[in-house]
This record gives structure tokens, C-alpha cells and sequence, in this order.
């Protein structure tokens, strides 16, 4: 299993200082079993054939254009309901072998092993992180040449392609451009790339592929960059998020308390401690939707062997308290509502997310019984897990 980074950049300090948002990078054999880890031609026919995969999520190129969504979708009936737009695997198979680049989006939203290393990569780059699988008949061109606004890691996992890569578009602020060859001139690398091996591109990077002998079948890791201003409104949105500034003003006065409000605005801003806000930055950039995880449904089959003893974490989840007419304190969570003894409600409190405890020190009173019981509801609902 592809566990780190530097199984895809080589050394990442390296990566970091040569390579990073400055240039292409090319590393030969690197992932040898990728397709047996991630994604592999034999996969991708299992994932044709689900019967509920829709536009936008395939997409089908030929000759340089894309087929309208009608051209390989029809309507199919489940459970007595109507599902328009499913994707029909004879007609997504007839374009394919007329010379069609098949283009599967986000796949790592389908495909639990596609997600599980899309999400390896997520954790070290910090941004939101998709994955695009692209299917080539033998020596097809798949899209014209074209930049796009993400970086870039190109996984090669079955066949060959022929690369062509320009130097960097002068205006990388544009989300995406296509471009004639004619106008881009010379390439500055041209490489193919064989199965195992990993390009990197920076966004803004021109470049256009074609397979070789063999269908090709490639991985695009795309990494959406945050920039600064993405990074500092962040920032900004929490400042303005507190009271003080949802203050409605009479905007129709010929004059209002701005000095007053801005100047509360900038002593926020410089009271921001800025290695907090980098951790920040980082913390929201790992948890950017397509890699998300749980594992409720397992916990929930491990219930059953919680008692007292048992070690409970309390999961990072906040929730709101009631005190009840007959003394108890009603929990409220996650939309689930729970009553507890004043006592336990207290206890419970006191407990900070992360931090561990035990059913036999938060009801030490209590029959063993009532503990165990106890134990097993707050995992249930997912106060605490088990650790």
C-alpha cells in the first residue's frame, strides 16, 4: 500500500524547493504496483458496468471535442423510479473503440482505493485533492493541448503515453486555457511515460498527450492551489464572524460608526497569532471534501464488547445542554437528544475532546450494569469512541 508521499515525490524536501509551483518533474518507475494498489484497466470495466454512475462524472472526448451527455447515456428504472442520465456502458464502449478518451471525474468519490490514496496525498499537500482517470485507445490523442488551474500529479497506470510539455503560461491566474500547438511552439520536454511512472505539473503548465501502442490508462491527481487571498479570507470570515460585526447599520443615514467598526476590524487582525492561523490553514486543508473518513459502521459492530473499563475518547464534536424538569440534563447532539443525571452531565463536561476516560470513573456510584450500559449509549451516539 502507497503509505507516504515520497513513495510519489522521491525526496520531499527536495520536491519542495526544486520543483513545488516552479516546474515539471519526472520520476520513472516510482509507483511499480500502482495499478494493483489503485486503479487498475480491469477496475475500470467493473466501474462501466455499475449502472448508477452519471454525468458529469464520466465524460467522453473524440476527435478533440466532447460527445453530448445524450450521445452515451440512457434512462433506467430502479425501484419503480425513473433514474435519468445513467451512463450506458454499450454506447460509453462503442465510442471508446471509434478512438474516444473515456474521462472518469473524481473517481476517488467511487472507488474506495482511488480514494484512500487520494487522500494519502491530501494530508501532506494540505489543499482539496480530486482524481481524474483517463482512458486512451491505442495511439489516440486524448484532449487538445490546454493548461489547467490545478497542479498536477499524472500517474501513469497501464500502457504508455507521449507527453508534451510548454513552459509555464504567462497569465496562471486562468483556471484553464486550450491552445493550438502552432502557437505554443517547441515543446520544452517531451516524455513518455510508461506504467509506474508519476509527472508532476504545476498549475498554468501547457500540455497535451496522446497514447502509444496500447490503450493508456493514467491518473490525474488534480490539487486545487489556495492562494493567499483564499488563505487570508479565511482568516477574515472568522473575524467577521463575531458579534460585533453582525450589528445591523442604518446605511440610509448620511453618516455611521465606521471608524469605530473598522478600527475593531484591524485590532482583530493584528491580535491574530500567525502560527496558529498556519496550523489552521492546514487543518482546513486536510479536511477538504473527496477524502473524507469514518468508521461508524465498524465501531458500531464493536459496541458489543464495551464494559466499564473500557477506554473512551471523546470525538471532537460539541453539543448543548437542557436542564430538565425532573433533574436530569438533556444532551443534545448531532440532532440526537440523550438524558443524563446532573451528575454524569457534569462529569461529561469536564471532559475536553481528545482526552479519555472510562464508564467506571464517570458513574462511580453506579451498578456495573448501569456503567456498561452507559458506555455503550455515549459510543452509540457518538460523544465518545472507543479508543
Amino acid at each position: 500500500m502507497i503509505e507516504n508521499i515520497e513513495a510519489i515525490t522521491g525526496d520531499f524536501s527536495v520536491f519542495q524547493d526544486t520543483y513545488f509551483n516552479k516546474k515539471p518533474m519526472l520520476r520513472q518507475g516510482a509507483l511499480p504496483t500502482v495499478a494493483d494498489e489503485v486503479l487498475s484497466i480491469a477496475d475500470m470495466d467493473e466501474l462501466i458496468n455499475l449502472e448508477m454512475v452519471r454525468f458529469p462524472y464520466i465524460k467522453v472526448n473524440l476527435n478533440g471535442s466532447g460527445v453530448p451527455e445524450p450521445g452515451y447515456t440512457k434512462d433506467i428504472v430502479v425501484q419503480g423510479m425513473t433514474q435519468t442520465g445513467v451512463v450506458d456502458p454499450a454506447k460509453v464502449h462503442a465510442l471508446y473503440r471509434a478512438g474516444a478518451t473515456i474521462t472518469w471525474a473524481s473517481v476517488n468519490q467511487i472507488f474506495p482505493k482511488v480514494r484512500q490514496f487520494v487522500r494519502m496525498i491530501n494530508d501532506q499537500m494540505a489543499v482539496r485533492t480530486d482524481a481524474v482517470a483517463f482512458l486512451t485507445p491505442a495511439n489516440k490523442k486524448g484532449y487538445p493541448a490546454h493548461h489547467d488551474g490545478v497542479d498536477l500529479f499524472i500517474i501513469q497506470l497501464s500502457g504508455s503515453k507521449h507527453w508534451r510539455l510548454w513552459d509555464l503560461a504567462e497569465d496562471r491566474r486562468s483556471e484553464s486555457a486550450n491552445y493550438t500547438e502552432e502557437s505554443l511552439g517547441t515543446p520544452a520536454i517531451e516524455v513518455s511515460l510508461k506504467a509506474g511512472d508519476v509527472l508532476y505539473l504545476p498549475y498554468g503548465t501547457p500540455h497535451q498527450a496522446a497514447a502509444e501502442g496500447e490503450p493508456s490508462l493514467h491518473l490525474s491527481v488534480m490539487m486545487r492551489p489556495r492562494m493567499w487571498r483564499d488563505l487570508i479570507k479565511e482568516t477574515v470570515d472568522r473575524i467577521l464572524a463575531e458579534d460585533e460585526f453582525l450589528e445591523y447599520p442604518a446605511l440610509f443615514a448620511e453618516t455611521g460608526d465606521t471608524q469605530v467598526q473598522f478600527a475593531a476590524f484591524m485590532e482583530r487582525v493584528a491580535e491574530v497569532d500567525q502560527e496558529q492561523e498556519w496550523d489552521r490553514y492546514r487543518t482546513t486543508g486536510k479536511a477538504m471534501p473527496g477524502v473524507s473518513q469514518s468508521t461508524v459502521f465498524q465501531e458500531s459492530a464493536a459496541i458489543g464488547r464495551i464494559d466499564e473499563r473500557t477506554a473512551l475518547r471523546r470525538a471532537a464534536i460539541s453539543y448543548g445542554s437542557t436542564q430538565l424538569d425532573d433533574g436530569r440534563v438533556q444532551l443534545e447532539f448531532t440532532g440526537l437528544k440523550f438524558a443524563v443525571s446532573s451528575s454524569l452531565a457534569h462529569k461529561l463536561g469536564s471532559v475536553g475532546p481528545g482526552h479519555a476516560t472510562t464508564a467506571a470513573d464517570l458513574l462511580a456510584e453506579a451498578p456495573v450494569e448501569r456503567q456498561r450500559q452507559i458506555a455503550k449509549q455515549l459510543v452509540r451516539m457518538g460523544l465518545f469512541v472507543a479508543a
